[in-house]
């Protein structure tokens, strides 16, 4: 029967971030069970582990190395092994104390009690390393805030291991759980300015696939199909291709006057079972939104040769080119998420198909970016955003986000911009 025969509390005092002391409660479990089985196998076996046995069995075992010719010298296998150890040990410590001081966030003195005795049933007059009477059955860990669960894990011998503690003297742990609370446990643990919200981490607690084209699934479906375009082949590259063309089509959210748009992410559970309705995300931006999707489906079509669907996008796209202005719901002249990127999307549908509508729409964008542009300001533009619920104005020269690359935007009528274009995965 299980049982729990002692709990330790430690200390932690934090001094690297928050001072104050966070208890934990440590579990050393014990079972009598094991050891009444590793008794019986020990019984079984007529096994005995004592230091003198095992010298004998391992000077056993290298003189059947000898005669066999794999080891020249028992004593230099010995002092070989031993020094191997040693230099093993002594450059794994070194190695952890690294990791120690780069990786972790606090540094902890932990206070502990002596005199535990409550490893072994009773004790043994067969040497340390006699594995009769052990009843040790793993440890456990615990942190409460109130009573929230903060941290907690819990480990127990490998039942299926115990030959190793009869033979070797070694026994394993096996993970039976972890709980970790991010939000209350310090995570991500990272020195550097990684943006992490806990809020948006609640809302997607079973995982979160994003339909965007600069950080979800659009991107690998814009590089696949670009690559198949540029001749490369592979196995299973078509396959792959079809199958996210699929994923997208499964999520467009059709609208009565024949709009289509998708939501810009979706939950683990949303993946597994499709929902009725998604929120759609209505900017036509870059980054995210269906302008640039219906692009990449283009592109996939076109890879895949299946000129219905390269038909549809052309159509869909098409309706957002006669669309006004201000229903893009744009408010920056940028590429990423503002008028440049739309411009150069046109641009590329342009390109292939030669549709009037589509240059009307990259000239009305010409203009409006031109509006925008101001003697006062620094770079002659201005990137508008919101970022974490904050409304953020910024002078900005980078392609995505600043003046460069509005102005090569507005260039791409008249210069070629495939370079960019290639780039920014819509060419």
């Amino acid at each position: 029967m299980k049982k729990t025969l002692s709990i330790l509390v430690f200390l932690f005092s934090s001094i690297v971030i928050l001072a104050q002391s966070v208890e934990y409660q440590t579990f050393i479990y014990t079972n009598d069970d094991l050891a009444n089985e590793i008794q019986s196998l020990c019984e079984e076996r007529n096994s005995t582990r004592s230091y003198m046995g095992d010298l004998f069995n391992a000077s056993k075992e290298s003189v059947k190395g000898i005669a066999s010719g794999y080891v020249t010298s028992f004593i230099d296998l010995g002092v070989n092994a031993i020094g191997s150890l040693l230099t093993r040990n002594s450059r794994l410590k070194n190695e952890w104390e690294e990791t120690i001081r780069t990786e972790n966030v606090y540094t902890t003195n932990i206070s502990t009690i002596s005199e535990i005795n409550d490893f072994y049933k009773e004790t043994s007059f067969d040497g340390a390393l006699d594995p009769k009477g052990m009843k040790f059955d793993g440890i456990g860990c615990l942190r409460k805030e109130g009573n929230d669960t903060v941290f907690y894990i819990s480990c127990h011998i490998d039942r299926n291991k115990i030959n190793r503690i009869i033979n070797h003297s070694k026994f394993e742990l096996a993970l039976d759980t972890l709980i970790i609370c991010p939000t209350r446990s310090n995570l991500p643990n990272s020195v550097l300015n990684i943006p992490f919200s806990f809020e948006e981490r609640k809302n997607f607690c079973s995982g979160m696939v994003n339909f965007g084209l600069s950080h979800g699934i659009a991107g690998p479906l814009a590089v696949l199909s670009i690559s198949k375009l540029q001749g490369v082949s592979h196995p299973g590259l078509e396959e792959a291709i079809e199958r996210l063309i699929e994923f997208f089509l499964q999520y467009a959210q059709e609208q009565p006057d024949g709009e289509v748009y998708w939501p810009s992410s979706i939950t683990g559970e949303e993946y597994l079972q499709l929902p009725s309705t998604v929120s759609p995300h209505k900017r036509l931006s870059w980054c995210y939104g269906a302008l640039s999707i219906l692009r990449i489906i283009f592109l996939a079509s076109k890879a895949t040769k299946n000129e219905r669907l390269q038909k549809w996008a052309v159509d869909k796209a098409m309706r957002f080119s006669q669309m006004p202005l201000e229903m893009y719901l744009f408010e920056s002249p940028t590429i990423c998420h503002g008028y440049a990127g739309a411009l150069l999307l046109f641009e590329s549908f342009y390109r292939d198909t030669q549709n009037c509508a589509f240059l009307e729409a990259i000239e009305r964008l010409q203009r409006k970016i031109c509006t925008m542009n101001s003697l006062k300001v620094k770079y002659g533009f201005q990137n508008f955003d919101w970022i974490k619920g904050e409304y953020i104005i910024e002078d900005d020269l980078s392609l995505l986000s600043g003046t460069s690359g509005i102005l090569l935007a507005l260039g791409a009528r008249q210069y070629s911009c495939d370079y960019v274009l290639a780039h920014l995965l819509i060419n």
